[in-house]
């Protein structure tokens, strides 16, 4: 496992919610060691609200990208 140290020498992050992952209203531990790494995000989801409400009001959001 990756610690938050870890992620700093990273430049960019990408984060994937995959199809019928949203049903659960959980915001996934990788996406919270993500945003505690200060790094750029990218997030590719489909419909992940939780996740997407939380990257819209972070700094670390990049690009979001949601696929219909």
């Amino acid at each position: 496992m990756k610690s938050n140290k870890d992620y700093q020498v990273i430049h960019l992050l990408i984060n994937f919610n995959y199809l019928n992952t949203e049903d659960t209203d959980m915001v996934s531990g990788k996406l919270i060691e993500y945003l505690a790494s200060g790094s750029p995000i990218i997030n590719f989801s489909n419909s992940a609200q939780e996740s997407n409400i939380i990257l819209q009001n972070s700094k670390n959001l990049l690009m979001q990208i949601v696929m219909m």
